[in-house]
């Protein structure tokens, strides 16, 4: 059986995620909300992760074994979040507030990236993923 992807779902989730980023990062930055709430950060890298993989499945048709393709996926999404990571690094230590670099809260950022990213991919295959009716 092949599989096949409904993309009009996968579309609607990439335009909804995209959203909710988008409404909680204006916000949290207006409101200040990502020093008074903790956890914060943590959902809003969960959900980054999220977004990254719908836009690697989005993007990158499936070839191949499936569970080759998710790994593929898997190292994409790590590799986002360690780049966007370096990022914070670079702006925070070199030209913003020369705040001192945090490992735990680093490694707490990639580790929501990548449970953010293993829920995409859980999604995805359960509701996404379509099997092919073609019995033989």
């Amino acid at each position: 059986m092949d599989n096949i992807i409904d993309r009009r779902k996968l579309e609607v989730r990439l335009v909804l995620t995209t959203f909710v980023i988008y409404f909680f990062s204006t916000f949290a930055s207006k409101f200040h909300w990502y020093t008074s709430i903790p956890w914060l950060d943590m959902l809003m890298h969960a959900i980054g992760g999220l977004w990254v993989g719908f836009i690697l499945f989005y993007i990158f048709p499936i070839k191949g074994k499936k569970f080759t393709y998710f790994i593929k996926v898997f190292l994409g999404i790590l590799l986002v979040g360690v780049g966007w990571e370096v990022f914070e690094f670079v702006v925070n230590n070199l030209y913003l507030a020369k705040e001192p670099f945090d490992i735990v809260d680093t490694s707490s950022d990639i580790f929501f990236d990548m449970l953010g990213g293993a829920c995409s991919i859980f999604y995805f295959s359960k509701r996404i993923m379509l099997k092919d009716k073609i019995t033989v």
